[in-house]
Order: C-alpha cells, then sequence, then structure tokens
C-alpha cells in the first residue's frame, strides 16, 4: 500500500509539474524524499508511543518469551540463556542512539 502512495505521487507530480514527462532520476528523488519524511514521521511516532505509552515494553516483552520457553519445555541452561539475550537486548534501548537506530 505505501510503495504505490510513492508511484501515485511521482505520477501526480510527473502530469502536474512537467508536462507529462520525467526522468528516472527525479523519479527516484521524489521517491526517496517522500520515503524519508514518512520514515522520520514513523520513527519519531514509535518513539514517543514507546517512551510514553509502553516504557516497560522490555520487561512484558522478557517475560512473555520466558514463558513460552518454560512451555515448550526448554531446558534451564537454555531459557537463562534466553534470558540474558533478551535482557541485553533490552539495555541496548537505554541507549539514545542505539534507541534511534533502531
Amino acid at each position: 500500500m505505501g510503495f504505490s502512495l510513492i508511484f501515485v505521487a511521482i505520477k501526480n507530480y510527473r502530469d502536474t509539474h512537467n508536462n507529462g514527462q520525467i526522468t528516472f532520476g527525479k523519479g527516484l528523488g521524489i521517491g526517496l524524499w517522500i520515503t524519508l519524511i514518512a520514515s522520520t514521521i514513523y520513527v519519531i511516532i514509535w518513539m514517543i508511543d514507546f517512551s510514553y505509552f509502553v516504557p516497560d515494553f522490555g520487561e512484558k516483552y522478557t517475560a512473555q518469551m520466558v514463558a513460552e520457553l518454560k512451555a515448550s519445555g526448554a531446558s534451564a541452561a537454555e531459557i537463562k540463556k534466553q534470558g540474558a539475550a533478551m535482557a541485553a537486548t533490552m539495555a541496548k534501548y537505554k541507549s539514545n542512539f542505539v534507541f534511534r537506530a533502531m
């Protein structure tokens, strides 16, 4: 769905501003700008959502993964290993740079 909107935007630009013609480079540039703007808005909204509405997501997700491992009959060593890996991943979210990059 999102990619079709990029196509429509490029077509609209071609039809209204360039008399029905557009170069590949110009179309690619327009598409990349649309993608950059949409991605930036998505990340900003995600950061607000994550920070204010689900600040305990990491703990809940880790607990859910451990519960699923226990239910599947995984060994205690495997559960401990996966729990440590999840805790390390969630600790990375504490860094603003890593948080934004992810």
